[in-house]
């Protein structure tokens, strides 16, 4: 039953976690000994959620991994609860940079840096400015890093735009899970294809001149759009929000939990009518293996049999009497006869009784019989 629980869970969807951490994000920065907001859930700032991201929102998420929906500024915006314009990192204009992250559940997917010259630390920063400048691999590889498998740290080198400085720029780090199952542009479906979860942060970050210098010229803000949503780098158009991917997972859940409803149905019918009274047993063992088990009081029978008396127990057979003739061993008497002890007495040669003669030969088959005497041994 347990296996079944699990395997609904996993179908529901088991998100991907990480946190940006060369540099460090705004929400993580307190990890890193700056003095932040902490933030403990640094590692699931993942635009609200898929469903919150593609069913709610059509797609979109906050530049910072905020949900979209959510007024403004959000947490992890400028000015909003994490995004306090602390700079936790300084670089040189088109050098090589070597950023960080940090995957606490790696579900395959790639990663992408972007960077908008902001200059604006308590306002947010659009993600109109942040697809203007889409960060490079420095071996040429593009803009998408894919991570290896495992969860642990990921380090990968980009190179700076050549023309950018700030005193303020805003580095955003987007993480695009492939762990769903969806439409490929083929028209197949794979996993890795539509719609993923998808994860965001910001880095307050200085890009200088070879002088130190840094251009603090504001970026323009657009009005709040509810119809942007940033572009795909390889496509250059915005991803469109597929809704029947969506309710796959729902589906998948709810099979399994009618599954499991009927599991736990047959099992109380299981219990109830056939193993209730062998599972109290077993319970009502374990529970005190050591305790003694009771004895079954004596009947009226037994207590009465349990009565001593000077003959012996009553109900008791009577005791054996002693043998009369004394024995030592090898068979022999313990006591020779006495030759002179009488042990029997003739029969009668002449009997009167009342003065008349009776004849006491057997023989004749009438008149009283042979007598014989016997004296006891002893």
């Amino acid at each position: 039953m347990g296996v079944v629980v699990v395997l609904a869970w996993a179908c529901v969807g088991v998100r991907g976690h990480g946190r940006l951490i060369e540099p460090p994000g705004r929400s993580t920065a307190w990890r890193y000994g700056f003095s932040t907001p902490h933030n403990y859930n640094d590692h699931e700032i993942y635009c609200g959620g898929y469903s919150t991201q593609w069913q709610k929102n059509s797609g979109k998420c906050g530049p910072c991994g905020d949900p979209w929906h959510l007024p403004q500024p959000r947490d992890n915006e400028g000015g909003g609860k994490y995004g306090r314009g602390v700079i936790v990192k300084t670089y040189k204009h088109s050098s090589v940079v070597i950023l960080g992250v940090e995957l606490t559940a790696n579900h395959r997917g790639y990663f992408e840096f972007r960077i908008c010259p902001h200059n604006q630390p308590n306002r947010p920063v659009s993600n109109q400015c942040l697809d203007k400048y889409v960060l490079k691999q420095e071996n040429g590889e593009g803009p998408r890093y894919f991570p290896g498998p495992g969860a642990k740290k990921f380090y990968a080198k980009y190179r700076l735009p050549r023309d950018v400085t700030c005193q303020q720029c805003v580095l955003q780090w987007r993480y695009v899970a492939g762990n769903n199952w969806g439409k490929c542009e083929n028209g197949t479906g794979m996993v890795g294809c539509g719609p993923q979860e998808q994860f965001r942060s910001c880095a307050d970050i200085t890009i200088t001149e070879e002088d130190g210098s840094a251009d603090d010229t504001p970026s323009f803000i657009p009005e709040y759009d509810d119809d942007y949503n940033e572009v795909d780098v390889d496509t250059n158009k915005a991803p469109k929000p597929n809704s029947e991917v969506s309710h796959v997972g729902h589906i998948v859940a709810l099979t399994f939990a009618f599954l499991l409803i009927i599991i736990i149905i047959i099992g109380l019918v299981t219990y109830f009518y056939w193993a209730k009274d062998a599972f109290k047993g077993l319970i009502k063992h374990k529970s005190n293996p050591w305790s003694k088990s009771e004895t079954a009081p004596p009947s009226s029978t037994e207590k009465i049999r349990s009565i001593k008396t000077i003959s012996g127990p009553i109900g008791a057979p009577p005791p054996v009497p002693p043998r009369r003739h004394r024995k030592v061993s090898g068979g022999d008497p313990a006591l020779a006869p006495d030759p002179n002890e009488i042990h029997s007495i003739s029969p009668p040669t002449r009997v009167t009784i009342n003065g008349v003669a009776v004849n006491t030969n057997s023989s004749s088959g009438e008149g009283m019989p042979d007598v014989a005497l016997h004296v006891p041994d002893d």
